[in-house]
């Protein structure tokens, strides 16, 4: 590799983790500390929405109706994905539910509740725009 290439490859990657070290900052902060619980709620939400949001378009389901098509997961799958381990997600599962985030069904599926787009919106939209600043500012340095 050449000296340029590699210089612009070190201030790439040197952006990138700037920006993923202050954003587990911020996670860090909002959880207070408790990154693992960050991490459950994070995996049940993703493995709820995963096929949804092609079906949105699809069907065109409107935002409200969007909660019933979530499949739900358990505290073995968020282990396994994790690597967490199966005691310590049960216990972020009842910190959560505390929490009114996430619910568990007859069935021990766990889904999340309308609260944590409501309770999150902001931090949301404050990491939208420091990845959007990241990547203006990607370009402006002809990194992309």
């Amino acid at each position: 590799m050449d000296k340029e290439v590699s210089l612009k490859l070190s201030g790439l990657l040197f952006a990138i983790n700037d920006h993923y070290i202050n954003h587990l900052i911020r996670i860090y902060r909002l959880f207070e500390g408790d990154i693992e619980c960050c991490i459950v709620l994070g995996e049940i939400a993703h493995h709820n929405v995963q096929n949804v949001y092609s079906e949105l378009t699809e069907e065109r389901l409107m935002l409200s109706e969007v909660a019933t098509k979530y499949r739900g997961s358990n505290a073995h799958s968020i282990s396994l994905s994790t690597g967490i381990p199966r005691e310590t997600v049960r216990r972020k599962i009842r910190k959560l539910e505390e929490m009114g985030f996430i619910q568990q069904d007859e069935k021990k599926q766990l889904r999340i509740t309308n609260l944590p787009p409501i309770k999150l919106e902001e931090f949301s939209m404050e990491s939208l725009g420091l990845f959007m600043g990241l990547v203006d500012r990607l370009k402006k340095q002809d990194y992309l």
